[in-house]
């Protein structure tokens, strides 16, 4: 069970809260470990390495195909992620030109 405490604060000391908790958050979120060395790619990014068009990434997305991660509120794609689900997934099969195009994905970073 939760206790309530009440207590007055200044606004400068509940900002300092506030920007301790954002700032530790953000630090948790978008760390190198989290992501690695790896270059998260845009939308664009990943529309241009594989020759689809954004909206197909978005439908690929929203069919569960591809895994995309937010920093913030900006969505981004990693490569292993990327390619890890084009070679399981079986919706790709018929995507043979896309397998090639994944494995040449691995130069951009």
């Amino acid at each position: 069970m939760e206790k309530t405490i009440l207590t007055t604060m200044s606004v400068s000391d509940i900002k300092d809260i506030f920007i301790d908790c954002f700032t530790e958050f953000l630090r948790q979120n978008t760390s190198s470990t989290s992501m690695g060395a790896e270059k998260p790619l845009k939308a664009s990014e990943l529309a241009k390495a594989l020759d689809v068009s954004i909206a197909t990434i978005s439908v690929w997305e929203n069919q569960g195909l591809l895994p995309a991660r937010w920093i913030s509120n900006r969505k981004f794609y990693l490569l292993s992620e990327v390619n890890a689900a084009m070679k399981l997934d079986p919706r790709f099969e018929r995507k043979n030109t896309l397998r090639k195009k994944t494995s040449a994905l691995s130069t951009i970073s």
